[in-house]
């Protein structure tokens, strides 16, 4: 945030589960009148009831990324205090984007980033849309985790951030990796 402020890992950064369905029932099973809503609840029910995450919980922020695809229209993101990221999202962070343009490992940390953002309650910003088409992006919470790490914070959400208890100072050991070396360092 450039104070000197940031948020802590759990002790295991990264944990794995199985879930019990197949991958394409998180897209098709029907669970709601809304089918917008089938991905977003279908994974949280199951990655709650597997982990004991749950919307708003006051000691963590959640982030699911699951090995299956959601449809066009079905909803992944961050809200509440939980971010859920879909197969492409996975394959993005591998070097492997199913998305023409959009190869750069960075992109997808940024994505991360940007999802993040929403689960420590994080709005998008005022207009962003107009940065559809503009690769440019502006702010994080804009589409600017397009061009991560070339992004930035909007005041006001630093000033949000710097009032979260998720958000301390740390002495960290040693300086944070550039995301474009995450390849060729694995």
């Amino acid at each position: 945030m450039g104070n000197g402020k940031t948020f802590r890992l759990h002790e295991a950064a990264v944990e794995t589960t199985r879930l019990p369905h197949p991958e394409n029932w998180y897209r098709e099973h029907d669970i709601d009148p809304d089918r917008k809503l089938w991905f977003w609840r279908n994974v949280l029910d199951d990655a709650f009831a597997a982990t004991g995450a749950g919307f708003h919980d006051p000691m963590n922020r959640w982030v699911f990324y699951i090995d299956s695809e959601n449809a066009s229209d079905q909803a992944v993101g961050g809200n509440a205090g939980v971010a859920l990221l879909p197969q492409h999202d996975l394959l993005g962070l591998v070097g492997r984007s199913i998305f023409p343009g959009e190869a750069n490992v960075c992109r997808w940390v940024g994505g991360l980033g940007h999802e993040l953002g929403h689960a420590f309650e994080l709005p998008h910003p005022a207009g962003f849309r107009r940065f559809a088409f503009d690769r440019s992006g502006g702010s994080l919470m804009a589409l600017g985790f397009r061009n991560y790490p070339e992004t930035f914070l909007n005041p006001e959400d630093i000033e949000q951030l710097d009032r979260s208890d998720f958000f301390v100072h740390l002495d960290l050991d040693e300086t944070p990796g550039s995301c474009s070396q995450l390849l060729t360092n694995a």
